[in-house]
């Protein structure tokens, strides 16, 4: 407020060309009264194994990811199970389950990084049910997990936080309120030491 002259209103328009010339993504979330947030995603490069070999011994490197993170799409609706397929394939492996029992089986025989799950199964136990169970394997008490719904009444994002999910998606949703979303669940699971031994969750 205190400056003699206002920007040209340029940063953004340049972000924005940066980020689509390196492949990445800009994303806003804006609540009038309240302020924006603007997120900022790129894909993974991904190493190589010699590649990891070469730099593992190598002072102040850090961690190599070999492997793309692996998510756990558990939704009961096909047309709905490929669109997320389709939309996220680029960035990560995906498994995907039609019911809780089905779901149950894979995360008891391999590890996912990310958990997407539908609320509203259809017959069986929901993704509320299921989310419970996984939770109750130490594999999976802090893996990131995003819940997905149709109903979204007053007072269910608090209900399904509540519940243990990281994150809520409406449905229905678009291509990029899906990514926006899964780079929201795995930022909030990102912590650092904060000096004294404890960890603090960021956010963005």
């Amino acid at each position: 407020m205190g400056r003699s002259y206002d920007g040209n209103g340029l940063g953004l328009t340049i972000t924005k060309r940066l980020v689509d010339m390196m492949g990445g993504r800009i994303m806003v979330k804006s609540v009038v009264g309240e302020g924006t947030v603007f997120a900022v995603a790129f894909g993974r490069t991904w190493a190589t194994a010699d590649e990891a070999n070469t730099l593992a011994g190598t002072e102040g490197t850090p961690p190599i990811l070999t492997s793309r993170p692996r998510v756990l799409v558990v939704e009961d609706n096909a047309d709905t199970r490929r669109f997320v397929e389709r939309t996220i394939a680029e960035y990560y492996d995906i498994e995907t389950a039609a019911d809780a029992e089905t779901a149950l089986a894979l995360a008891h025989r391999a590890w996912f990084d990310l958990l997407l799950l539908d609320v509203n199964l259809g017959r069986g136990p929901g993704g509320l049910e299921l989310l419970r169970e996984l939770r109750a394997m130490p594999a999976y008490a802090y893996v990131p997990a995003l819940a997905v719904t149709a109903y979204a009444l007053p007072g269910d994002h608090r209900h399904i936080l509540d519940a243990g999910f990281t994150g809520y998606l409406a449905k229905p949703f678009t291509r990029d309120e899906l990514l926006y979303a899964l780079d929201g669940v795995l930022a909030a699971q990102v912590s650092y030491s904060t000096g004294d031994g404890s960890s603090t969750a960021t956010r963005f």
